[in-house]
């Protein structure tokens, strides 16, 4: 993916009763991308000039695409095809459930900490394809250790790191969707591994970090 890629999204406003239309830029939606199934265009093949007759077929499916689900718009449509429409709302795609996550739940080990708030990061090590935190309060030290970090974004890690919290995302939140977009900058580390978390490290001071991985560990 390049960085300037765009995507173009076309939609029906209800309110205005128009069709409307914007561009983004990939890495903006990647994420929903990732999990949404995709199909090429039936043409223009590789390499083939893309001709007024493409424009019209890719105008044309947009314009089925989003007036199908909407009666009060079918009786407009004048747009010819090769045969009958079905309406039908068509069998979702099956997609594969992920993986189980681990049986243990290792927001405990998180919470048995206070969510770190107010520990001090001092060590941030990669060892193969884990990620570890070293954190100390009161002479006392302990690690997070990020089993098999599919990718991660660091930010601001200096001398002093206080952290205000440490915490495991929850899917379908605003936090974990606003977390996904930002890692979609980042490279994946591990494409072979299903991810089962999302942690954020937010800090008072100094570092600022979001990982995914497949495993957390919280030394007691």
């Amino acid at each position: 993916m390049a960085a300037n890629d765009k995507v173009f999204i076309t939609f029906y406003d209800d309110e205005s009763d128009t069709f409307k239309y914007s561009w983004l830029r990939r890495s903006t939606v990647e994420p929903f991308l990732d999990r949404a199934p995709i199909d090429a265009l039936p043409s223009p093949a590789p390499g083939v000039p893309i001709t007024n007759e493409d424009a019209r077929l890719l105008g044309g499916m947009a314009f089925l695409s989003l007036v199908g689900g909407r009666h009060n718009l079918r009786d407009r449509l004048e747009i010819a095809t090769t045969t009958p429409m079905d309406w039908t709302p068509p069998v979702p795609p099956t997609i594969s459930a992920p993986p189980p996550r681990p049986a243990t739940d290792p927001t405990d080990g998180l919470k048995a900490h206070g969510n770190f708030r107010h520990w001090h990061v001092d060590i941030m090590a990669v060892q193969g394809r884990d990620l570890t935190l070293g954190l100390s309060l009161d002479g006392v030290r302990t690690t997070i250790t990020f089993g098999t970090a599919t990718r991660c974004s660091i930010e601001n890690f200096g001398i002093a790191n206080i952290v205000d919290n440490i915490t495991i995302l929850e899917e379908g939140t605003q936090s974990y969707d606003d977390a996904l977009v930002k890692l979609s900058s980042c490279n994946r580390l591990h494409r072979a591994m299903q991810p089962n978390w999302i942690v954020s490290v937010s800090s008072a001071v100094g570092v600022n970090a979001l990982v995914e991985c497949v495993d957390i560990s919280v030394q007691p």
